[in-house]
Order: structure tokens, then C-alpha cells, then sequence
């Protein structure tokens, strides 16, 4: 692996991550307060900053070694087929909550709020841009295969999101209670992480990463206590289908 594949990712992260910390609001306070939300909005987009100003200084002294197209161009089929996939693949689990009368990670009328817009506009625009765009450059131009490259990024994605064991601590958190819900963190964010990076590489298109990854901020996790006899079958038929889609589609 090259030098520039380890630093570059890394680099980019904790420029994004970093000012998450500046203000004692944003470290200590949850962030689905208005307040806090909109804390974090602000300084995640003043990461992002910080890691694209860097990442053009050294592209303007460096050429295209070491940097990677954002691909913000719009692409509507790659969009559309990354969509489907993800509303496919949720389809058991939206009909459940519907039918339950329940909402999802979100209701409704909370979207236009400020933690709404954090969970379902500004975290995916800001991490699609960082851990996609950004962070799959180095490891695509130092010459990894694309499945390489697909893992290693989606890796960067997981284990970057261990800064939340130090959020959750300064918030009072038990150390033990800070480390599982980072490890569950880490570990459904890596298998998105997956996802959404193949759908870069496959498609060029960090606008279908952002509406997947919208989608599935708004949907959340699915409720797995319901997959129960032909809830499972269902749900099998929903992941093939998403996976041919994935693979032959798109």
C-alpha cells in the first residue's frame, strides 16, 4: 500500500471530523437538539471546507497524482437505480411500519427541523463528499483494484466513526455502554459504507451516494423482530432483487 493511500484518507477525515469538537455544545450535547444539530451543521460544512481547500492546494501543486474527481455531475439513471435498490431492499421493512401506523427514524413533520435536515440533507451531502468522493481518490489512482479500493474506503468510513465512543464519554456515558454503541456503529456504517462506494465506482455519481444515503438515514435501521415466517422469504426476495439491480443494472 502506498504512502499517500494511508495519509490522504486519514487526512481528509479528521479535517472533517475535528471541528465536530470546537464548540462545547457540539462535543458534550445530542444531537437531535435543535440547538446541537445546528452546531454540528455548521462546523461538519466548515470540515468540509477545510478538507476540500486542502485537497485543492495540493492538487494545484501536485496535478492529478494524488487527488480524485468529486463527480458531482448529475447522472438521473444512476440516481434513480440507487434509489430503487435501497427502497427495495427496505420494502418488508416499510410496509411493517405503515401498516403499524408507526414512522420511521423520522416523522414527517420533524424533517424541516434542524435535526431532521442533520440526519436526512446535511450528514449525507457532507459524508458522501468526505468518505466517498474524497477518500476512494487515493486508493483508485495508486492503482487498487476497484473491490480494494471499495473496501479499504468503506473501512476508512467504519472506523472513523470510533470518535463517537469520545462523544458519548463526554456526555456522561458509561465507558462500556460508549465502546457497544461504537462497535454497532462501526459495523452497520462499514456495510453501508460498502454499498455506497461500490455505487460510486460503478456509476460515477457522488449525487446517488447522497440520496442513498439520505434514504437510509430517514428510513433507519430496519426492525428485524418483525422477519418472521414470510416476512424472511420476503425479505430474501427484496435483498436478490436489490442485489441484481446492484450488480446488472446499474
Amino acid at each position: 500500500m502506498h504512502l499517500t493511500e494511508l495519509v490522504l484518507p486519514i487526512l481528509w477525515v479528521t479535517c472533517f471530523i475535528t471541528p465536530l469538537y470546537f464548540t462545547r455544545v457540539s462535543r458534550v450535547g445530542d444531537p437531535y437538539v435543535p440547538k446541537v444539530a445546528r452546531h454540528r451543521i455548521v462546523l461538519a460544512g466548515l470540515g468540509v471546507v477545510i478538507s476540500l481547500t486542502i485537497q485543492a492546494i495540493l492538487q494545484h501543486y501536485t496535478g492529478d497524482n494524488i487527488v480524485y474527481s468529486l463527480h458531482l455531475a448529475f447522472n438521473p439513471r444512476a440516481i434513480i437505480v440507487t434509489a430503487a435498490v435501497i427502497l427495495i431492499a427496505y420494502l418488508p421493512s416499510i410496509i411493517t411500519t405503515l401498516t403499524a401506523g408507526q414512522h420511521f427514524s423520522l416523522s414527517i413533520s420533524a424533517i424541516p427541523t434542524a435535526p431532521g435536515l442533520r440526519v436526512v440533507l446535511f450528514a449525507p451531502v457532507f459524508e458522501e463528499i468526505v468518505y466517498r468522493a474524497q477518500c476512494i481518490g487515493p486508493y483508485i489512482i495508486a492503482g487498487e483494484t476497484p473491490w480494494g479500493a471499495i473496501v479499504y474506503a468503506s473501512a476508512v468510513f467504519a472506523v472513523s466513526h470510533a470518535h463517537h465512543v469520545v462523544n458519548l464519554r463526554l456526555r456522561g456515558f458509561p465507558w462500556s455502554h460508549c465502546v457497544s454503541v461504537a462497535a454497532f456503529t462501526a459495523a452497520y456504517t462499514g456495510l453501508f459504507g460498502l454499498f455506497t462506494t461500490m455505487v460510486l465506482v460503478k456509476t460515477q455519481s457522488t449525487l446517488a451516494c447522497i440520496v442513498a444515503h439520505s434514504l437510509c438515514n430517514y428510513l433507519g435501521l430496519p426492525d428485524l423482530s418483525v422477519f418472521r415466517g414470510w416476512w424472511v422469504l420476503g425479505q430474501l426476495v427484496a435483498v436478490a432483487v436489490s442485489t441484481y439491480l446492484c450488480v446488472h443494472v446499474m
